[in-house]
């Protein structure tokens, strides 16, 4: 047997054990429930869901503290609505594209998505560092007949129409358990008294912008000892929908004050309200909320910047020309004195 011939059945005892391995996954991955989908295998998000185009299309944010990532949270997600999450003080955001009768399709940074589906774990490596950050894991799939599109054929004889067939078709939602892969040990509980307050301030009620919305919450301890409170964020407008949503939870001594802008929120005009839930002890809970506007810009503030800009380029203007017009006099001058100097 020449080396030629050993070549060629080397490769072709390589290629066989190499197609056997796979299978072999195949089988095994086959009989699990559920799997677990690491970052490496993210698929690249086609050319017209690149860029921010993406983002724009949010609708509902929830914003994830660390803290409460720590500990877990699940959230009931629509299509569109994203998680804001903070890694390495830097703001990330996980975007729902797709909600499937079976699967669910997660957007996140670095032009990636991964289609997973019931019960499988994803793990993402979201700040692109080779070290796994957060666990997402999918936990339902629920059909909301509320705002269902409805699509009914119509039969028409004898110049009357007769409606047949009439479908609703259901809007989906993804319940989502979101997690930061870190071990955290809790505060146990207390055999003591607990007792909360918590109150809302807002440094405006009135704004232009929603970027402009800063709240002060205060949390005071009455009990007896140091507790651990889980605070829900919640943005509603005037027509009673959630617009926005953030988790945190923190441990409170006696009193805390925390100072929360939404400088991230694009909010239209209109009347809102800014609620604030905690949640402490044995399902003991305290709320506090305060309303607020986004009003139109008044048209004069509108002028401000662009009659600014036009008033700096007319005086830089005027002050090259009363430049020029000094040198050029200054100029003359010379010329004068040295046309006299040489009569």
């Amino acid at each position: 047997m020449n080396k030629t011939s050993l070549i060629i059945i080397g490769i072709s005892l390589f290629v066989f054990n190499f197609i056997f391995l796979i299978h072999a996954q195949d089988i095994s991955s086959s009989s699990v429930s559920s799997k677990i989908i690491s970052s490496e295998g993210v698929t690249t998000i086609t050319e017209e869901l690149d860029g921010e185009f993406i983002y724009d299309e949010m609708r509902k944010i929830y914003e994830i503290s660390d803290s409460s990532l720590e500990k877990g949270y699940s959230a009931i997600l629509n299509e569109k609505d994203a998680f804001r999450i903070n890694i390495n003080e830097r703001n990330y955001y996980i975007m729902i594209w797709n909600i499937t009768d079976e699967n669910v399709w997660v957007i996140f940074p670095g032009k990636r998505q991964l289609i997973f589906g019931m019960g499988d774990i994803i793990l993402i490596d979201i700040n692109q560092n080779n070290k796994l950050d957060i666990q997402l894991e999918l936990k339902s799939i629920i059909e909301s007949y509320e705002n269902a599109q409805v699509v009914a054929s119509v039969e028409f004889e004898d110049e009357t129409a007769t409606i047949k067939d009439i479908k609703q078709t259901p809007k989906r939602k993804a319940e989502i358990y979101i997690k930061k892969i870190i071990e955290k040990e809790l505060v146990p509980s207390g055999d003591y008294f607990e007792l909360f307050d918590v109150t809302v301030r807002l440094a405006e009620e009135e704004i232009y912008t929603s970027r402009e919305l800063e709240a002060f919450i205060i949390f005071e301890n009455f009990g007896e000892g140091v507790s651990e409170i889980d605070i829900v964020y919640s943005i509603v407008n005037e027509r009673g929908i959630e617009v926005y949503r953030g988790v945190d939870s923190k441990i409170v001594q006696t009193e805390d004050l925390v100072v929360k802008d939404f400088d991230f929120l694009e909010l239209p005009v209109g009347k809102y309200i800014l609620r604030t839930e905690i949640f402490y002890g044995q399902n003991q809970t305290g709320e506090s909320e305060q309303d607020f506007e986004i009003v139109e810009v008044p048209f004069i503030d509108q002028l401000e910047t662009p009659l600014f800009f036009i008033s700096t380029i007319i005086i830089l203007f005027l002050m090259v020309m009363l430049a020029r017009r000094v040198y050029k006099k200054t100029a003359n001058n010379k010329k004068e004195k040295g046309g006299q100097k040489n009569v």
